[in-house]
């Protein structure tokens, strides 16, 4: 991916294959040169997964590392942005650190599990999204403080076990979109009004929700870190 350091003169080339997204208010060159020097993580499976990576190609971000359990192969993603590097990884423990946003889109319990752990040590944001009933759901864990790593994802698992009843597959890749849009965003600003906020958003009549997530005295995660074993 062409890099553009800042105060460098930004080449024609550059400004109109981006120039779309360069004359929106909120992005502008300045905002497109973030996203450009963005990398990002997904792990994940299915439609959503494609979505999510074909929204941040198209954007203009440097780098994607993918990591699924299945033989999704990324190669339609490379095809369509030939500068964009993208690496299929085994060990994303190795790879969240250095980037921007790690972004988790399955209904895999185990790598909903993996990956939440891996956060709550630090460093980067994660932003797991999945599909719920008719519509789906996004939450974004922060950075944990020095604290605790409470409250995550799993403190919201513990007391909400039925949030995570499967969807329907054609909101995949509505989910897969929007968690991409976040992603974006959050590549902007270096935040997220979805911090430690869970937002459902069930795509019909029905009113949109956000609350916030908070920490569990069940949490598995923070007993796994205590050494308790949790009771069912």
């Amino acid at each position: 991916m062409e890099t553009l350091p800042k105060g460098d003169p930004v080449p024609p080339s550059w400004r109109e294959r981006f120039s779309r997204q360069i004359i929106l208010p909120q992005v502008g060159e300045e905002g497109q040169k973030k996203w450009n020097a963005s990398s990002f993580l997904l792990a994940g499976d299915g439609p959503a997964l494609e979505a999510a990576g074909l929204a941040l190609a198209s954007s203009g971000v440097s780098r994607l590392w993918v990591h699924t359990p299945g033989s999704f192969d990324p190669s339609v993603w490379i095809s369509r942005v030939s500068a964009l590097e993208v690496e299929k990884t085994e060990a994303p423990e190795k790879v969240h650190p250095r980037a921007s946003l790690s972004i988790v889109l399955t209904q895999d319990p185990a790598l909903r599990k993996k990956m939440n752990r891996l956060s709550r040590k630090g460093p980067s944001n994660l932003l797991f999204g999945w599909t719920l009933g008719k519509g789906f759901a996004l939450y974004c864990y922060p950075p944990p403080s020095s604290a605790s790593s409470c409250p995550c994802l799993e403190c919201f698992e513990a007391l909400n076990p039925k949030a995570f009843n499967p969807g329907a597959t054609e909101v995949e890749r509505i989910l897969g979109a929007m968690a991409a849009s976040e992603a974006l965003q959050w590549a902007l600003t270096g935040s997220s009004p979805l911090a430690g906020k869970l937002w459902v958003h069930p795509l019909s009549n029905a009113p949109s929700l956000y609350h916030e997530v908070s920490a569990s005295p069940k949490c598995p995660a923070a007993l796994a870190d205590q050494g308790v074993t949790p009771t069912p």
